[in-house]
């Protein structure tokens, strides 16, 4: 029983009119408990009743004081059917990803979300998803803290969170065999019998997270994020190129290439040709294309699916689609890009091999743009000796780091270092 109850029955212990103290209530009156709504006190468990009812004895409490105290008492709180555990969220989250996969068979959704994926390539293909179907125009995203500790910005009043899914893995000590270190055999104790060691393990579990897209708060200032979108000059063209080149793990060649061809990458041979004169975005945008070739369908002994596996619509959808994410990320002209076949591809395939092929484009597409990225910093750090562009390009890629959260602790470790 409440403090808060005992408090107003106590004041309500008023002397009668004779002067004599209120009597003790009666058995009959104790029973009218049982009558009683919730709302004042009935059926309220026998245990919380029977702990009243002593209460009520030994303050020598009327029966009307009874009544008094119940009238005053507010409803029982109770768990409500509607309360959602965390399990139910990630079962209601994970309904919502299938129904987003199944959307993005349309060519638009699909383009849609790889404009999405270009602002958040080190995300998984799951929350880059559900900030598709929630916010499509997010740029940057944080929690609620986040943007008050580490950017000095609040969230705006009334604003709707972006539920994405975060990892929350479980800690759990368990007893393994003492193993030698030298000769990896069990360790024994005097009696003979196993040594033991406490070993804490880490299980893997998620849970769901609300974020808020940068839009959504008001503070202060933030400078601008990433790579500046490149101008279609010369100068910013030729920076682009030669990132490009430093990045790629094969040879690049400007060829007089025969037919309609833009340009290929030679599996065999292992290099990359690009038709001569084009523009400079067709020549940016092709040269991306091939590289993700390169990446994802290079003959390779110890790839998990091998290349003559995958069909050629497959393998062209995934090259376009890196070279789009790419593309838009750095704010070449994509609006020659078309995904209509997208459709027919995803004709008859379930979600698996679909989210499969979008978790490849990913990856790839998050290496690419992290490699780039870092070319193109030393190219223009070696150009511009002044140390305040270069510390505002460290502040960009801090500022990077702490907005994109990292999908698991190896790759928070691994922000943590690149940042230093």
């Amino acid at each position: 029983m409440g403090r808060s109850y005992k408090r107003s029955v106590c004041r309500s212990e008023k002397p009668e009119a004779d002067g004599s103290t209120p009597s003790r209530p009666t058995s009959a009156a104790l029973d009218e408990l049982d009558k009683l709504p919730p709302s004042q006190g009935g059926d309220c468990g026998s245990k919380s009743r029977t702990r009243y009812i002593i209460f009520l004895r030994k303050r020598r409490c009327s029966a009307e004081s009874v009544s008094f105290a119940f009238s005053r008492r507010s409803p029982m709180k109770t768990n409500k059917p509607s309360d959602k555990t965390q399990y139910d969220k990630i079962r209601e989250i994970t309904e919502k990803l299938e129904a987003g996969i199944r959307d993005l068979f349309d060519s638009e959704n699909y383009k849609n979300w790889l404009r999405t994926m270009s602002r958040f390539h080190n995300y998984s293909v799951n929350n880059t998803i559900l900030i598709h179907l929630q916010k499509p125009d997010a740029t940057l995203v944080a929690s609620y803290l986040s943007w008050q500790r580490n950017f000095d910005r609040q969230v705006n009043k009334g604003e709707r969170a972006i539920q994405i899914i975060a990892p929350a893995p479980i800690r759990k000590k368990i007893e393994t065999d003492r193993l030698d270190p030298s000769t990896g055999a069990a360790v024994l104790n005097a009696d003979g019998t196993a040594a033991k060691d406490i070993k804490e393990i880490l299980i893997p579990n998620y849970k769901v997270v609300s974020v808020f897209d940068v839009s959504q708060t008001e503070g202060k200032a933030l400078p601008t994020l990433g790579v500046e979108e490149l101008d279609g000059s010369v100068k910013g063209y030729s920076d682009f190129i030669e990132a490009l080149r430093r990045t790629c793990p094969v040879s690049i060649s400007f060829e007089n290439i025969r037919g309609s061809a833009k340009g290929y990458f030679h599996t065999v041979e292992n290099r990359i040709a690009i038709r001569e004169g084009m523009s400079e975005a067709q020549t940016m945008k092709t040269m991306l294309h091939e590289m993700a070739h390169q990446k994802l369908h290079s003959l390779d002994p110890k790839r998990d699916e091998p290349e003559e596996k995958m069909t050629r619509s497959r393998k062209e959808i995934e090259a376009e689609s890196v070279a789009f994410i790419v593309s838009c990320h750095y704010g070449i002209d994509t609006s020659d890009y078309s995904f209509g076949y997208i459709a027919g591809w995803s004709e008859g395939k379930d979600n698996k091999e679909f989210k499969e092929s979008l978790t490849r484009i990913q990856h790839a597409a998050d290496e690419m743009i992290t490699d780039i990225d870092e070319q193109l910093e030393e190219i223009r750090e070696a150009r511009l000796p002044n140390r305040s562009v270069i510390q505002d390009l460290k502040e960009k890629k801090e500022i990077s780091a702490l907005m994109n959260q990292p999908r698991s602790p190896q790759e928070k470790k691994q922000t943590q270092e690149a940042v230093r």
